[in-house]
Parts: structure tokens; C-alpha cells; sequence
């Protein structure tokens, strides 16, 4: 009979494995974490491929020096953005500026920048645009353009539109992990107070 119940079963599909009720609370709780560590990491990674690491911001925004530097050299690549159903050109604008650092090291730099019109900066060129480049003084290769309104200037706005933005989302984590434990915890007790 043992040997019939083994061959049944080692034919069954993964999937089609039963699981106790108990092996079911655990499989949810470690889904439910599991849910919750995704987008935490998916919200990070998107702030971090699309601003920086907030690191090196907040540390440009501590200790950064602010100096004048020229954008030299221009690039653009023309895309299709679509909004609302409506599709509308842009421009990928790529462009390189150079600073000089208080040390009179010149470094060289690069960014990246969308605009709706043809030749945005194009002029640099021909001629050097002015622009204002913070960098850390013991790596000036860690800079950015000021003038760009993605990266924060100040300690506050950081705080605000980066620390609260994680803190956030870690609550709402961190309250979604705790009513699953809670969850898990009183059906565990159910299941044991049934056994026993």
C-alpha cells in the first residue's frame, strides 16, 4: 500500500502538491516579504538609474563647491514620446561641459537631457554656454550640471524629495510585512489549538 502511495505521488505535478494550512501561512508570509523587498528595490533602482546614486547626491549636496563651467559639445537624437495616447517628437540631447576645479584641475563631464525642440543647446557648438557644476572637492569626478532641476540643491529639498519618498514606501512595507506576520502568528495558533 505504502509503495501504491509513493508511485501516486511521485507522478503528481509540482504544482499540484497539497500543502498544510501551515506550510500555506508560510508561503504566504514569505510571498507577502517578498512582495514588499521587489518594489522597495524597483522604487530604488528607478531613482538610482534615472537621478544618480542618492549617495553621491548627498554628498554634492553637503560638501559640493559650486564653480562655472562651459558646455562644449553637443549631441541630439531625435524620439517619439507618447502622452495620454498623443504622441509628440522629442530630443535626446547628450552633451559634454568642462569646469575647472580650485586645484586648476579641468575635468571633463557629461549629461543627458530631454527637450521638445530641435537645437536645444546646439550653440555650444560653435560657442561655450555657461553653466554652474557643483562637484566634491576630493572627487571632482563626482559633479553635475546645478542648473538641471532633477538634482536637489539644498538639504531640505533632499530630504524631502528623497529620504521621505524611501521612508514612505519602507512604511507602508513595513505596516504590509507586520499584518502578515500578525496574520500568520493568530492562524498559526488556530492551526496548533486544532491539532492539539
Amino acid at each position: 500500500m505504502l509503495e501504491n502511495e509513493i508511485n501516486n505521488n511521485s507522478f503528481r505535478p509540482i504544482h499540484k502538491t497539497r500543502l498544510s494550512k501551515k506550510e500555506k501561512l508560510v508561503y504566504s508570509l514569505i510571498k507577502k516579504i517578498f512582495i514588499v523587498i521587489a518594489c522597495f528595490l524597483f522604487v530604488y533602482s528607478f531613482f538610482y538609474f534615472e537621478i544618480g546614486n542618492p549617495y553621491y547626491e548627498f554628498l554634492l549636496v553637503t560638501k559640493g563647491i559650486t564653480t562655472k563651467g562651459y558646455i562644449t559639445y553637443v549631441e541630439e537624437h531625435e524620439d517619439v514620446a507618447e502622452q495620454n495616447g498623443n504622441s509628440r517628437d522629442v530630443y535626446n540631447v547628450y552633451y559634454e561641459y568642462t569646469f575647472i576645479t580650485k586645484d586648476g584641475k579641468t575635468i571633463k563631464s557629461s549629461e543627458s537631457d530631454v527637450s521638445p525642440v530641435s537645437g536645444y543647446l546646439h550653440e555650444a557648438n560653435k560657442n561655450p554656454i555657461p553653466i554652474t557644476v557643483k562637484y566634491i572637492a576630493n572627487h571632482p569626478e563626482i559633479n553635475f550640471d546645478n542648473d538641471k532641476v532633477q538634482y536637489c540643491n539644498t538639504i531640505v529639498e533632499y530630504l524631502w524629495r528623497r529620504l521621505i519618498i524611501y521612508f514612505i514606501i519602507l512604511l507602508i512595507g513595513f505596516t504590509y510585512i507586520y499584518k502578515a506576520m500578525k496574520n500568520y502568528l493568530s492562524e498559526s495558533k488556530k492551526i496548533d489549538a486544532n491539532i492539539e
